[in-house]
């Protein structure tokens, strides 16, 4: 595994940490299709949510490109059509994860999407 993969890996499991702290139940990690990965995938108040994480040795703050935000919509819209029977709506969360202090911040519905 290379060091950036590794990197990243500390940060998803400090997100899974915190997200199951506030009551979501993981579905997946890391769930791939032809449009990209999908970094967590969790449920909480039967309402489904797809996380992407950030982890940086300093500041994590940044933006989420358009493009990256349509990858994301394809990806969510692929794994409900495979997985998310009963779901009325979903959402995409953004958490960034600062390992040089520990700080992790979560901004939610980064884009919303209703059924």
């Amino acid at each position: 595994m290379g060091y950036l993969k590794e990197y990243g890996s500390v940060g998803e499991r400090m997100a899974k940490r915190y997200l199951q702290q506030k009551e979501y139940r993981i579905l997946h990690t890391n769930w791939t299709c032809h449009w990209g990965e999908i970094d967590i995938v969790a449920v909480k108040d039967n309402q489904i949510t797809f996380f992407e994480v950030k982890t940086r040795k300093k500041e994590v703050l940044e933006t989420i490109s358009h493009g990256k935000l349509k990858r994301l919509f394809r990806s969510a819209q692929i794994y409900l059509k495979k997985y998310g029977y009963g779901f009325s709506q979903f959402q995409v969360d953004f958490i960034g994860i600062t390992t040089e202090d520990g700080r992790l911040i979560h901004f939610e519905n980064v884009l919303e999407v209703r059924l």
